[in-house]
């Protein structure tokens, strides 16, 4: 069994988006540039397939992640771009 490991979620208040890590130094970093730490969102390693989504014409908030296949095929059919599996989540 794969250990889990925390996905942290910041804020960038300029910009109104989200951005999500696996890796601490990374979330440090971009708090010391002004990010908002938001806590663990969830933790990766588990079997429930998080999929990332990118709408080529948001100004913000440009990024989505869903866990149902339907949002994410709905997303697609009205011009977001599917991206990959972003983490096995639990």
């Amino acid at each position: 069994m794969n250990a889990l490991s925390p996905v942290y979620r910041l804020y960038n208040r300029n910009a109104g988006d989200h951005h999500y890590t696996l890796h601490a130094y990374e979330k440090d970093n971009l708090i010391k540039k002004g990010w908002r730490y938001e806590g663990i969102s969830w933790y990766s390693g588990g079997s429930n397939v998080l999929q990332r989504l990118y709408n080529p014409n948001a100004k913000a908030g440009s990024h989505h992640y869903t866990l149902n296949v339907n949002e994410k095929n709905n997303l697609v059919s009205k011009g977001w771009k599917y991206e990959c599996v972003a983490w096995y989540a639990k």
